[in-house]
């Protein structure tokens, strides 16, 4: 094993995020919008693992018997769920010396954030 190539594998910053006022959720929310997303367009950024994260949930209640008169199956509202609720990342733009991550953003927000 090359000892400087474990070495450069190994993690270079640690940052905790915690917080009096803010709860977990929107905690997690303002780190991933504003301080990974910082983070990850700094030159020389390879990888960020973020752990700790709570993550958000969406319960759907499907009506039956309004899925049926439309001829909608389950099936394909959680295909369409699935579809719609997508971040995507789309690339990278280089100029000079910058680079900068560019990404679709398309989870959903709240349940009417789609517009299907």
């Amino acid at each position: 094993m090359n000892p400087r190539r474990h070495e450069n594998q190994q993690p270079v910053v640690s940052l905790a995020v915690l917080s009096k006022t803010v709860g977990l959720r929107e905690l997690t929310s303002l780190t991933d919008q504003t301080i990974v997303k910082a983070l990850e367009n700094l030159p020389g950024v390879a990888r960020l693992d973020v752990s700790g994260r709570v993550t958000r949930q969406m319960l759907i209640r499907i009506r039956p018997e309004a899925l049926n008169a439309l001829g909608i199956g389950g099936r394909s509202v959680i295909s369409a769920v699935r579809a719609a609720n997508q971040d995507v990342p789309a690339g990278r733009i280089t100029r000079g010396q910058s680079d900068v991550v560019v990404r679709v953003e398309g989870k959903l927000a709240s349940p009417r954030s789609s517009s299907a």
